[in-house]
């Protein structure tokens, strides 16, 4: 028996280039021709200028537009309610129909495999109540396997999951704190240039941090590829939750994965993933300190108190 493909569902905003972006790659998708599409369109804010109310018409016009996909469902929301609120209730709105559900918002473009390798993770996992959910987006970790992982971390750049864990998901309001307050959670919570603590408590509203946070308290696991079949265009100023600065992608549209169940931690690959955020971390605070020293250089330079010899 066929077990029916996931609906994916489809946040939009005002960016009418990113969404055509990802419509794009969504239509080349192996299986998109036979999955339901299901898109949310949230309205302009009550201070909108001139510029994003057309954009947001923009988008409104190219999502009207789209001939793909075995059905569209289209839903406008009458009042801005926030990238957050728009996908916890998009969310359970679809997921209480269809009891699983792809999520991807606008500044997303997809590989060709995406939404077969999220078919094959959401059947394959399903009644494993362990796995939380499963994620496209991974990051540039060096690693020779080419098929997934499992980790105790999400990333929502391209996500899935199911009714049962989501339907119990809530924000907890009583024990946010108590992650920054322990040293041995915190390192446990975090990875290294992350900074999830400190995104848990000054970032109340995000609706990732706190299903991150849902999934840690049950000692989840989450499954990725070990390649991305998810770019992420939103780290260009256009984003809400994403800040105006590069993002070290290696997206290939036409890659294929082995796609075989994982049932524990690959040790290799959790190993190299620290690797790769402890020297993003290092080469952050590496290039801190040298913006330092030149900002320090050039004021006592101007202030003429560097030793010039004679």
């Amino acid at each position: 028996m066929n077990t029916p493909l996931a609906p994916i569902l489809l946040f939009v905003y005002n960016r009418p280039e990113h969404t055509t972006q990802l419509i794009n790659s969504l239509i080349n998708c192996e299986m998109s021709d036979s999955s339901e599409l299901f898109v949310f369109i949230d309205a302009p804010k009550k201070d909108a200028n001139k510029i994003d109310i057309q954009k947001n018409e923009a988008v409104i016009k190219i999502i009207n537009n789209i001939k793909h996909f075995k059905k569209i469902t289209i839903y406008k929301n009458e009042i801005n309610k926030g990238v957050d609120k728009s996908i916890m209730d998009g969310v359970t709105k679809i997921i209480n129909l269809y009891g699983k559900v792809i999520v991807l918002e606008d500044d997303l473009i997809v590989a060709i495999f995406f939404l077969k390798y999220m078919n094959w993770a959401l059947n394959t996992y399903e009644l494993n109540k362990r796995i939380y959910s499963v994620n496209g987006f991974m990051f540039p970790v060096e690693t020779l396997k080419k098929g997934i992982v499992l980790l105790p971390y999400i990333r929502p750049w391209g996500w899935a999951t199911w009714k049962d864990r989501w339907q119990t998901f809530s924000f907890d309001e009583d024990n946010r704190t108590i992650i920054s307050e322990c040293t041995e959670l915190k390192q446990l919570f975090d990875v290294p240039s992350c900074e999830f603590p400190e995104m848990l408590i000054n970032e109340k509203e995000c609706w990732d941090i706190n299903w991150y946070f849902y999934v840690f308290k049950h000692n989840g696991l989450n499954v990725f590829p070990t390649q991305t079949l998810v770019k992420n265009n939103g780290f260009d100023g256009t984003g809400v939750h994403c800040p105006n600065s590069p993002l070290l992608q290696n997206f290939n549209p036409n890659i294929q994965l082995s796609l075989t169940e994982e049932s524990t931690l690959d040790l290799v690959f959790y190993k190299s993933y620290f690797e790769y955020f402890k020297n993003t971390e290092n080469n952050r605070k590496h290039k801190l300190k040298i913006w330092a020293q030149k900002i320090i250089f050039n004021t006592l330079k101007k202030l003429d108190l560097i030793y010039k010899p004679e």
